[in-house]
């Protein structure tokens, strides 16, 4: 049996499935529900639905609206694997898959060795080069629309029923905070290119996410952010503070938006790594696959408590390591003393 793709609605009176199922067989078409339940069947398709959380609560107007849905429960029956200090991919619980393929995927991870190297984080970068022809793109207006949409759904149904490791409270929060830079990333791209996708935005979300490409472990959103903004600042072809700061406002938009909007920037994560080469499907093997169910199901207080440490977040030319506020002196410094009135040389004084 086939399952469809299905979002749920609702009004202040009920509970509405839409289903997406152009080759059922009406005829034998079976609807059922109780209590927390929902099951549709009518060949080749099958889907049976139980809602994890209460459903109805009151507002205080009198109406009824819906909690948010958990839609997958990964929690009953995961391993329990303990974290060390050697790992990476999600909850850098993998070990063995770089290794193996080194020689095939070249530098697709900037660290030498992988395997070897311990959990660690960010690290230096290189050098700021700002560039002029950056105003359309500080200026734009965010131009992401964050619905889970037809694509994400079907995304999401075809990925392959797994259980993810059984973390602490911990872990789950080390886990949340590598969203930032995921999210940065893309955010990143979806500015310089008019909010569209284009043949480079693999290159930009890898290149950008220290998580990715470096396989980093943050200690807190500050952290996070401090290395995303760096390599911003180092790696694409459009390097400018004023940009990446519009990107850190994003990127804690998306994430202030909820579960559901990580989760499309995720999905759209998951398309870009599939499609760019370069064995950029590897990152959906170790993290990104994992990441779109594990935010399903993770606790509101984790989501909640990431939200609250983003928010609080503010990045400093100084955080950075790259000596900024230094060099703009010097360029301010060299642009005085090219606008002086030149002096006129010997030569040109006796005439």
């Amino acid at each position: 049996m086939i399952t469809p793709s299905f979002s749920i609605a609702q009004d202040n009176k009920q509970l509405i499935f839409t289903i997406r199922a152009p080759y059922a067989k009406i005829a034998e078409t079976e609807i059922e529900y109780a209590d927390d339940i929902f099951m549709f069947s009518s060949p080749p398709y099958h889907l049976s639905d139980s809602i994890q959380m209460t459903l109805i609560v009151e507002a205080e107007d009198g109406s009824e609206y819906l909690n948010e849905q958990k839609v997958i429960d990964v929690s009953a029956g995961c391993s329990d694997d303990s974290t060390d200090s050697f790992g990476y991919g999600f909850a850098w619980r993998r070990k063995g898959v770089l290794g193996q393929l080194s020689k095939e995927i070249g530098d697709l991870v900037e660290l030498p060795d992988p395997e070897s190297t311990a959990i660690m984080p960010f690290s230096s970068l290189d050098f700021l080069e700002p560039e002029e022809n950056l105003q359309l793109a500080i200026r734009s207006e965010f131009g992401l629309q964050l619905d889970i949409d037809a694509d994400d759904r079907k995304r999401l149904k075809d990925f392959p029923k797994k259980k993810l490791p059984r973390l602490s409270q911990e872990d789950h929060h080390l886990v949340a905070l590598s969203l930032v830079d995921l999210v940065f990333a893309f955010a990143y791209d979806s500015r310089i290119n008019d909010w569209e996708m284009c043949c480079e935005t693999g290159w930009n979300i890898t290149k950008l996410a220290p998580s990715l490409t470096y396989l980093c472990q943050w200690k807190n959103a500050t952290e996070a952010f401090t290395g995303a903004v760096r390599r911003s600042l180092c790696y694409p072809l459009f390097r400018n503070w004023d940009l990446s700061m519009k990107v850190v406002d994003d990127t804690k938009y998306v994430i202030q938006k909820g579960r559901a909007a990580i989760l499309h920037v995720l999905c759209k994560i998951h398309e870009v790594m599939i499609g760019s080469g370069e064995f950029r499907y590897l990152y959906n093997d170790l993290f990104i696959t994992d990441y779109c169910l594990w935010i399903q199901s993770v606790d509101d207080a984790v989501v909640e408590q990431l939200q609250k440490e983003v928010a609080d977040v503010k990045v400093s030319k100084s955080d950075l390591g790259l000596d900024l506020e230094e060099l703009e002196l010097e360029g301010r410094m060299a642009a005085m003393k090219m606008k002086e009135p030149r002096q006129l040389d010997s030569d040109d004084e006796s005439d």
